[in-house]
């Protein structure tokens, strides 16, 4: 079989015109193939990608200064639960009125520790949460449950009422962001 077309020939074949397939090109299936991929995908002498328009760079690169900083070092983290007291049997003699309208929560991240204690009112839920930190705390830790922002007291306590359980918790500390899973509030049936 005679040798393969070189590069500069297979583009000579596409550019041909009209464009036909005879000798070498009729025999050999592989040159054959090369020829009509160059043929559909015609890129040869054109820049990769035609320019944007310049306001339009011009307005990204305005956007991208005017951000500067914005997000830099802004960090999210999804914690996970580590303690559920209604995801813990308890043994009969133990088991009452108080263990189902109570519970008890623990999340953890990499860098905090998320505790939650929940109360079942007859007006709603009272609800005590306490962050902490290993090491010194970098800023203020600002609790958001849906809409509401809550600071801790003097203790390092979070404290407040609502007719309904929690539905979303975010921690913000400085350039970090915890993220707590949303959680059912159904009560266990006891076993």
């Amino acid at each position: 079989m005679a040798k393969h077309l070189s590069r500069q020939e297979l583009i000579k074949a596409v550019r041909r015109r009209p464009f036909v397939l005879d000798g070498h090109l009729k025999s050999c299936a592989e040159c054959r193939d090369a020829v009509i991929l160059l043929k559909a995908f015609d890129v040869s002498g054109c820049l990769p990608l035609p320019d944007a328009p310049s306001p339009w760079v011009e307005r990204a690169a305005s956007l991208a200064k005017k951000n500067v900083g914005v997000l830099e070092g802004v960090k999210t983290i999804m914690a996970k639960l580590t303690f559920d007291s209604w995801a813990v049997p308890r043994p009969i003699g133990v088991r009452g009125q108080s263990s189902l309208s109570d519970r008890r929560i623990r999340f953890e991240s990499e860098s905090m520790v998320f505790d939650l204690r929940a109360e079942r009112k007859t007006t709603g839920w009272a609800f005590v949460a306490q962050v902490t930190t290993e090491g010194p705390a970098v800023a203020p830790t600002i609790l958001e449950i849906g809409k509401r922002k809550l600071h801790a007291d003097p203790g390092g306590l979070f404290q407040w009422t609502s007719s309904r359980p929690l539905t979303s918790v975010t921690i913000r500390s400085g350039n970090t962001i915890i993220v707590i899973p949303e959680l059912a509030w159904k009560r266990p049936r006891p076993i």
